[in-house]
């Protein structure tokens, strides 16, 4: 992602490395302080697209409101079906909805785009196209990482936890077993025990009484 090209971005000033920033054999990023002052003081709009967010649209009476991590960068047709209040699409029908005078993707590539009609036309009434530099496409993979609810680690995390539950359930229902397996020992050992007395007991008294008949018999 830090090496790559952006996209939408003049081919001048497409990379890090073409501004002053460079990837090292460390992995580290360096800057070459005198080529970024350079390129910041001489090609600024250029260089804010590199690492921004940025946008233009082939129609004056279409402005930019915001766009979501769920909008995907690229060129979007305007298609303007009604005006007080807009409506309209910019792919699909459907993909869109409007607001005053604004116009919010629903559904698609363009969910969560928010782009300002003021014209009076209506029917295909130019292009907005939308880029993402560098800072914005780090932005948003880290969101899709740490995002506390659908984030790659929030998920990873509720995973783990759940694989920790289950391993808990199933140790503590090994433990009940081997908790009935004792009691079940138990009861036997106590059943062994009692039936050893009472055999005992029983050879006591035999043996007594094969001792009294045996003295009868002198």
């Amino acid at each position: 992602m830090v090496i790559n090209r952006v996209s939408g971005v003049d081919q001048d000033f497409s990379t890090l490395g073409l501004i002053g920033i460079k990837l090292g054999n460390d992995s580290n990023l360096s800057i070459d302080d005198e080529e970024l002052q350079e390129n910041l003081e001489n090609n600024f709009e250029d260089v804010k697209k590199l690492f921004a967010a940025d946008w233009s649209a082939t129609n004056s009476n279409v402005t930019y409101g915001y766009h979501t991590t769920d909008t995907k960068a690229g060129t979007y047709a305007i298609n303007i079906t009604g005006v007080s209040p807009v409506a309209g699409y910019f792919v699909t029908p459907g993909d869109a909805t409007g607001n005053g005078e604004f116009l919010t993707g629903v559904s698609g590539d363009a969910k969560g785009l928010m782009i300002r009609y003021s014209g009076t036309a209506t029917g295909a009434v130019g292009t907005f196209t939308l880029t993402y530099g560098v800072a914005e496409l780090m932005d948003r993979a880290l969101f899709h990482v740490t995002d506390s609810v659908d984030g790659i680690l929030s998920n990873k995390t509720e995973t783990i936890q759940d694989q920790i539950g289950n391993m808990d359930e199933s140790i503590q229902r090994l433990e009940d077993q081997i908790d009935q397996k004792m009691a079940r020992m138990e009861q036997q050992f106590i059943a062994m025990e009692t039936a050893l007395s009472t055999l005992q007991s029983q050879s006591s008294w035999l043996t007594s009484q094969l001792n009294s008949i045996a003295s009868g018999w002198w």
